[in-house]
């Protein structure tokens, strides 16, 4: 039987990005705070997390996969881990 782990990180901006890609697995979620629309995400569902986003490896490279209106799009996660500094 195959267990499917999910692991929650809550990204703030104290922590070492380079520990956060360590710790990532293959079905890693990436909870994320604040942002350009948190106030109206946080009205909405009562809750201070306001985007989400998961890892999947694809040939033992991590990518990260996010939907940002029109679409869902394909990162390395050391490209997206870059965009958040």
């Amino acid at each position: 039987m195959t267990r499917f782990l999910t692991l929650a990180l809550w990204l703030i901006p104290c922590m070492a990005y380079a520990d956060a890609a360590a710790d990532l697995r293959d079905g890693s979620v990436i909870f994320w705070r604040g942002g350009p629309f948190a106030r109206p995400i946080s009205n909405q569902t009562g809750s201070d997390i306001t985007h989400s986003a998961i890892v999947l490896y694809h040939a033992g490279t991590p990518w990260v996969y996010e939907a940002l209106p029109p679409c869902v799009r394909k990162v390395p996660i050391g490209k997206y881990l870059e965009q958040l500094k």
